[in-house]
């Protein structure tokens, strides 16, 4: 990964897919992708490498959606499961928050599912930006809510 301590104001106004490019091809996600086979119950790097393309679609308009609180929601997922496999890695996950998105974002577990409007904005929001090549792990996320 390229060093991440400097702010990049240009990659904190980006957001959707030109963020999702920076990210994809900028940054070494290796140590995330150990972790969450490791410690966070992906099964093997196969699928930790398709569940971080959706993480990084999810993550590439967390920051531009920090103001609308509760809205932009994260589904118990193997999505979930690599967010957690970069917080773990907790000096990654705050360069990569500060370079990419301007400001460290705090996780905030919810108790149970979020609720089923908050997945459906949050989806219909990816799927704004992202058009057909919006992971398919988030239409399971709206089949799965109801």
């Amino acid at each position: 990964m390229t060093s991440m301590r400097q702010a990049d104001t240009s990659c904190a106004e980006m957001a959707g897919l030109a963020l999702y490019v920076r990210l994809s091809t900028e940054v070494d996600f290796g140590p995330i992708l150990s972790t969450a086979v490791r410690d966070c119950g992906i099964e093997d790097l196969v699928s930790a490498r398709t569940a971080l393309t959706a993480f990084l679609q999810w993550f590439s308009l967390l920051g531009a959606e920090r103001s609308v609180g509760d809205r932009y929601v994260m589904v118990l997922s193997d999505t979930d499961r690599i967010w957690h496999a970069a917080i773990l890695n907790t000096a990654f996950y705050r360069d990569l928050c500060d370079r990419y998105l301007g400001a460290f974002v705090d996780h905030h577990p919810l108790a149970g599912e979020p609720p089923v409007e908050s997945v459906r904005y949050t989806v219909a929001l990816l799927r704004s930006h992202f058009g057909s090549y919006l992971h398919p792990e988030f239409e399971a996320w709206l089949k799965n809510c109801g």
